[in-house]
């Protein structure tokens, strides 16, 4: 038995000890970080315009008006301007702009009905003859300037409101992001190419977003380029920021450092079934929102705190500047991955350290019952006694 002892508690003081470190590091390099106020000030005065259109499912003039104010900011704030054209199936082309024979940032805008396809694609037949408007920039990185059409990065929010709401804190994502992406016109310098999309029909399970995805093939066949989506939308109530979809252990690795204050786990994703960016793309994805209003009719801009806009900036530049110049091949071939809550950070990991970790507890677990029952002190009340924080650690 003293044998025992002297194996069994410091294999789980190690794994303890190995689980604050974790927390405390993480803790550590997933701070908040610094947001650029000025850049959250102009995202809070297109919060505050998107917020006053009543564009749910059921005002497509709200819808329009929302889709002009995001199309005008863009093409008045460097973005020249491609018109789309749509094939008898349904797909859209479209070409970048150029400048002395150079790609530069474009926009466009494209109202589609869903096609069969993308329906069978999303199992939404109830959708059959609703026409999508999205609007898309897209800012050439520069693998594609250099002539070779590189990688992207698609960044995507829904400016669609909730029914009998401003629907404020889904504005957020899209007024933050607007304003990203006439600073990624001016300013950017990323490897990939960066796709911003404002997308129409949220609350339709994500439509506009499928419609993207399975009807667009412009600007170079950008949609089939694309190697890691980024999506972002409001979650019921609450303040801070939650990643709530994704499962490849390289992408979850460095956007653990991207922003340290998230409440979910993967396990509880797998439990609720719920699927990054709606399963739209097959690549890695990322799925996070700062939590929203539980009471539509209360989700206004005037009870919109200006920590909203200004974690979500900080977030999503931190997210742009993490994956706008990555590779992202190594993403697509990373095993799955494990993610959840502690001190404050996000912890994230593959899939096989917890199976590790797992079959490290089962040991110990099988340990106690095996000496208990060869020094003849076998009970079962004190075993499950003694089981219990195992028990608990491997359901975690």
């Amino acid at each position: 038995m003293k044998l025992f002892k002297r194996i069994y508690y410091p294999v789980m003081g190690v794994l303890l000890a190995a689980a604050l470190v974790m927390g405390f590091v993480d803790a550590y390099v997933s701070g908040t970080g610094h947001t650029d106020a000025a850049l959250a000030a102009a995202a809070r005065t297109h919060v505050e315009t998107i917020a006053g259109y009543s564009r749910d499912a059921y005002n497509p003039t709200g819808k329009t008006q929302a889709s002009n104010y995001i199309y005008n900011t863009l093409t008045g704030g460097g973005f020249l301007t491609a018109t789309p054209t749509t094939a008898d199936d349904g797909i859209t082309s479209v070409s970048y702009r150029t400048e002395n024979g150079a790609y530069v940032p474009t926009v466009t805008r494209v109202t589609s009905a869903a096609s069969d396809d993308t329906l069978t694609v999303m199992d939404g037949d109830k959708y059959v003859d609703s026409d999508m408007t999205n609007v898309i920039a897209v800012v050439p990185g520069t693998d594609t300037l250099s002539g070779t059409a590189g990688q992207a990065v698609l960044v995507a929010a829904s400016y669609e409101a909730v029914l009998g709401s401003e629907s404020a804190s889904a504005a957020v994502p899209v007024g933050v992001l607007l304003e990203l992406a006439l600073d990624a016109a001016a300013n950017g310098n990323y490897r990939n190419d960066i796709v911003f999309l404002f997308y129409d029909g949220g609350t339709q399970d994500d439509l506009g977003l499928y419609v993207f995805a399975e009807q667009f093939a412009g600007f170079d066949g950008i949609a089939g380029r694309i190697g890691l989506v980024g999506h972002f939308a409001p979650l019921g109530d609450g303040s801070e920021f939650t990643l709530y979809a994704g499962g490849n252990a390289a992408v979850l690795g460095d956007y653990s450092s991207v922003n340290g204050s998230h409440f979910l786990s993967s396990a509880i994703n797998k439990l609720l079934g719920i699927e990054a960016a709606g399963g739209a793309f097959d690549v890695p994805a990322v799925s996070a929102g700062q939590f929203g209003v539980a009471n539509p009719p209360a989700d206004t801009f005037a009870d919109l705190p200006s920590s909203a806009v200004e974690k979500q900036t900080g977030l999503l530049t931190r997210f742009l500047g993490t994956y706008g110049s990555a590779d992202l091949d190594t993403y697509a071939d990373s095993d799955g991955g494990v993610f959840f809550s502690y001190m404050n950070g996000t912890v994230a990991y593959p899939k096989y350290v917890s199976y590790i970790l797992g079959g490290v507890i089962l040991a110990l677990a099988a340990a106690v019952v095996i000496v208990n029952a060869k020094k003849k002190s076998f009970s079962f009340g004190r075993s499950f006694a003694g089981l219990f924080v195992q028990i608990v650690s491997l359901l975690a």
